[in-house]
């Protein structure tokens, strides 16, 4: 049957690479091959519906757990042409799953900074006030404040199983451990550009702990804590949770702003 689905695979390969971002075009032919299959059974069985449904947030929770990458279910999403579409009929977790591909995007390049301090014993202190500043503007105060802020204040006004309580409370716990931990991180660099070469650990020890806690905090959220609490609300509480997200993020580019300003005038 495959035969006569993808007859060779440069058809498979032709596909693509007129499809994808070349960021996608890596994969082998097996992989791009289960991508295909996926958008044509769709489509033959109309399964294109369900994915019209739940949209990028559904297929970037769920995908993980039959072995497809965040960059497979970006592919199938170009090959549909929903790129564009991917907003509607999004469920209230989507965003927050969305931001998550972004942060691990960041401590990838994290990762590499501390490669790079371990083999010359120097950092570019200019990328650490960067990722200090992605890490306080984007992940907490943007991504985590759509969790503290909205998310877990209406899971609050709900009768939560323990289970689900108890991990509320640890992820709750892991943002404040974040962010004293990107304090220190700030102290130690300031330290480093005003000569202090002993700063050079610290510097090292606070990356190596931000980038070891942002991938298992993400999955506890992707894969346990999104599907769980999504139980406790009606598709009309989601939808107004995702419109308050959106709301808090329209407002955020003033708020940051906002508090620059106030930074530079109480000096």
């Amino acid at each position: 049957m495959l035969k006569h689905l993808c007859p060779k695979k440069e058809t498979i390969q032709s596909l693509l690479n007129s499809h994808l971002p070349k960021k996608l075009k890596r994969y082998s032919e097996w992989q791009m091959l289960i991508i295909l299959i996926f958008i044509l059974f769709g489509d033959l069985f109309k399964w294109g519906h369900l994915f019209r449904l739940t949209q990028y947030n559904w297929i970037q929770g769920h995908f993980s757990d039959i072995g497809l990458t965040a960059q497979f279910t970006t592919a199938i999403f170009y090959l549909r042409g929903h790129k564009e579409k991917e907003h509607r009929n999004m469920q209230a977790r989507g965003p927050l799953m969305i931001e998550h591909r972004l942060i691990e995007r960041m401590m990838s390049l994290m990762r590499d900074a501390l490669l790079q301090i371990e083999s010359t014993h120097k950092v570019d202190a200019v990328f650490v006030d960067t990722a200090v500043d992605f890490i306080r503007t984007y992940a907490d105060r943007t991504h985590h404040g759509k969790e503290e802020d909205i998310l877990f204040r209406e899971l609050s006004k709900r009768h939560l199983s323990a289970d689900d309580q108890r991990v509320m409370k640890e992820l709750i716990d892991e943002h404040v451990f974040g962010r004293q931990t990107t304090k220190a991180f700030v102290e130690a660099n300031a330290r480093y550009r005003n000569g202090d070469e002993s700063a050079l650990g610290d510097i090292a020890g606070r990356l190596h702990t931000l980038v070891e806690l942002y991938p298992k905090h993400i999955e506890k959220e992707d894969r346990i804590f999104f599907p769980a609490s999504r139980a406790y609300f009606t598709d009309e509480e989601d939808q107004t949770m995702l419109a308050e997200f959106w709301e808090f993020d329209r407002k955020m580019i003033h708020e940051k702003y906002k508090s620059v300003v106030e930074e530079l005038e109480g000096r």
